[in-house]
């Protein structure tokens, strides 16, 4: 199958989507360079390409036996300044997907697995989502729920671009998640059916557990081949009996949720730590998928795609298939003609003169007004001036008209380049001055901007009328204002923001925040700053229970509560043993002195502390400590490794005594070597287990004991292996 054809200046739509600011030049220039080297330096099409492969456990074992693969996902190139081409969600990462798949083996077959991101399709953010059978597509009033939709939408297009290429598709998703009921996911299955026939989907179901995972958790797969039948085990057994015995040994349970009361005592539920690693793959479900690729090659029962251009066309424009942005990068690239990087960026120069414009206006101070009128100069030397504070406003709404700018950010410039302080102006016939405020500018480019939103269309289709922004703006003001009593739902310093205008910067932001009020304090908190400053000295000690009566004078409530926060300290420095009675002592402060000023800049939520320098607590422990869970986390973690390169090494050994050898001595060693495998799969499940283990204790003490007697009994399996492979 030929190189696809790409053309120059259409690859990707030059304006950024909204909300991005200039994310998406960067994006559209990554993309253009990942594509354009990686055409010109492929040297062999892929055999196998997981989409959304966090650990990628299934992809290494493939990589092990020797295929050709590719991983992507967006943790991969989740870079500081927010450029990610590993994104579905931007035309850039949407285009990298379809080019990998583009350089599979399309003439020797090939398999592509999408582990979809669950979180917006489960049945723990049904609350939320507003999903369930009937209302699979959910409140698109949310970002979250949009995001989900048009995930799962561009999933479902490059399924359907899978199958045309002859490939195997693979796509999994938690038992009971929505995404079955999804309309998009429906009309894929149904078009696959009406093609190739009501056989074309298969689907299974199979339990973490049946392949050594920390949890049962129950798991559905669909594909477009028969063999993807082999994977299931049945109902899952031995969970109770595992569960008992873990109970019987003192090892904590892996828990995925926890079940609290909310105020108005209803139950609910949240996911825990140990939800989000058990979603990684088995290493022996990766090696189920590459024994299935061996063995039965995964073969599509579809045949090559033939749809004619005009029915494809008329799917691509359906109702069905409209979600905001969904095609935009296919179709760029279905127009194209080449993949060279493009010569001439004069757009992006364009922009980034405009942003230095921008940052030299902000930076440089408010020049003194002239007092004879200024000269008048040409239009292509103003080009190059810094702007003055008007054209900073006039660029910023036209930047924010063109999408170049989000709303939040034009708002958030306009309030930074307006200028708050009084011009003093002489009364006539008086020798008395008085401060007239200049016009509230705030306000009129507020209103400006009000102006500009009505013409903005949102993510789920509708536009931000004067309603919607009035909506908003009442919501925020219910947040932020004083409620009787002088009682406030939020801290006093986003109260005194609120009030100082710029209020549809601040209501959009909630917007974002899904109105969820904890997320929308935390967001401003990052940008807020107060002029104030507080310095503190705290004076303390470590003291047995008898000093602190009679040399502190406490009394006894208070040298309990002091005993028990110093017990509770998970560092362990504030209690230590008398060098000379051994009696406990506890380290407690005993005064604290400061001072108070109105002259330098501080974070709010940061505490500047510092103790007197008499008797400071060893830190040594603390790091000691660390340093010992991260080597005891290594050392596991290289353990394990090394069992699955022994039971690669007696795998493959198995096979050659199978294939040359018939004599009674050597079925008796090939019997040996496979009891020998079981065990050494045991092993390798039992050392996975106590990792995962490890991550929700967060590698403590008690676990790195029970790693280390755990490789001394497993060191002892793999050494009588190795004696029975000699």
């Amino acid at each position: 199958m030929g190189k696809p054809s790409v053309g120059q200046g259409s690859f990707i739509s030059s304006s950024p989507p909204p909300g991005d600011g200039v994310r998406g030049v960067d994006d559209t220039l990554d993309a253009r360079r990942c594509l354009s080297s990686t055409w010109r330096e492929k040297s062999r099409p892929f055999q196998w390409v997981e989409f959304f492969a966090g650990k990628a456990e299934a992809t290494r074992m493939f990589k092990e036996s020797g295929f050709s693969t590719a991983k992507l996902d967006i943790n991969y190139m989740d870079f500081a300044t927010g450029m990610n081409p590993m994104d579905l969600l931007t035309d850039a990462g949407f285009a990298l997907a379809i080019s990998t798949c583009l350089m599979a083996d399309h003439d020797n077959g090939w398999a592509c697995l999408f582990g979809l991101k669950c979180s917006s399709f489960s049945t723990m953010n049904a609350g939320t989502s507003g999903r369930s059978p009937c209302t699979a597509i959910g409140n698109v009033n949310f970002p979250s729920v949009n995001q989900g939709n048009i995930l799962a939408s561009r999933v479902m297009l490059l399924i359907l671009l899978v199958v045309a290429l002859g490939g195997t598709f693979l796509i999994e998703q938690p038992a009971e998640s929505f995404l079955q009921y999804y309309p998009r996911f429906r009309e894929m299955i149904a078009l696959l059916q009406h093609a190739c026939g009501t056989h074309s989907v298969h689907r299974i179901t199979w339990w973490m557990r049946s392949y050594g995972g920390p949890t049962p958790k129950r798991h559905v797969l669909y594909a477009n081949s028969p063999a993807i039948q082999s994977p299931y085990k049945g109902r899952l057994v031995g969970w109770s009996k595992h569960i008992k015995a873990q109970d019987a040994a003192g090892v904590a349970r892996v828990k995925t949720v926890d079940k609290y009361v909310d105020k108005s005592g209803q139950v609910r539920y949240k996911g825990s730590k140990g939800l989000r690693p058990s979603e990684n793959y088995p290493a022996a479900f990766g090696q189920k998928l590459v024994s299935i690729y061996k063995n039965e090659q995964l073969a599509s029962t579809l045949a090559r795609c033939c749809c004619n251009e005009a029915d494809t066309a008329k799917t691509m424009k359906s109702r069905t298939w409209s979600t905001h942005e969904l095609t935009t990068g296919l179709t760029n690239l279905l127009e194209a003609n080449s993949l060279d990087l493009p010569d001439d960026l004069s757009q992006l120069k364009e922009l980034e003169a405009t942003l230095a414009n921008l940052e030299a206006a902000q930076a440089s101070p408010q020049a003194s007004r002239p007092k004879e009128p200024p000269q008048v100069e040409p239009a292509e030397e103003l080009e190059t001036q810094p702007a003055t504070e008007s054209q900073v406003r006039q660029r910023v709404i036209e930047m924010f008209k063109s999408g170049q700018l989000d709303a939040s950010t034009a708002m958030q410039l306009l309030a930074q380049s307006a200028d708050p302080a009084p011009v003093s102006s002489e009364v006539a016939g008086s020798s008395k001055k008085s401060s007239v405020p200049e016009p509230d500018q705030t306000q009129d480019d507020d209103d400006e901007l009000d102006e500009a939103l009505d013409e903005v269309t949102q993510d789920d289709g509708t536009k931000l009328d004067s309603k919607a922004k009035a909506a908003l703006k009442a919501k925020l003001r219910r947040l932020c204002e004083k409620k009787s009593g002088d009682r406030l739902m939020v801290p006093e310093w986003l109260h005194k923001k609120w009030k100082e205008g710029n209020h549809m910067a601040l209501a959009l932001e909630l917007q974002k925040c899904n109105f969820d009020k904890d997320k929308f304090i935390k967001s401003c908190e990052k940008t807020y700053t107060e002029i104030d400053s507080k310095k503190h000295k705290i004076f303390g000690g470590y003291y047995t229970r008898e000093t602190m009566k009679t040399k502190l004078k406490w009394n006894q409530k208070k040298i309990e509560g002091a005993i028990k926060l110093c017990e509770e300290d998970a560092s362990g420095e504030l209690v230590r043993n008398c060098k000379y009675s051994g009696e406990p002592e506890y380290w407690v402060d005993t005064d604290e002195v400061g001072e108070r000023g109105q002259e330098r800049e501080y974070k709010k939520q940061r505490k500047d502390t510092e103790k007197t320098p008499i008797e400071k607590p060893d830190q040594s422990r603390i790091t000691s400590m660390a340093s010992r869970a991260i080597r005891s986390k290594s050392v596991l973690s290289k353990f394990c490794e090394s069992i699955l390169q022994k039971s690669a090494k007696i795998r493959s050994l198995v096979q050659d005594l199978q294939k040359n050898y018939a004599d009674p001595a050597a079925m008796k060693s090939i019997e040996a070597l496979q009891r020998d495998l079981v065990a050494l799969e045991s092993c390798y499940n039992q050392c996975s287990e106590l990792l995962a283990q490890g991550e929700a204790k967060d590698f403590n003490k008690d676990w790195s004991q029970q790693s280390e007697k755990m490789m001394k009994d497993c060191t002892l399996t793999c050494l009588g292996c190795k004696m029975n492979c000699h």
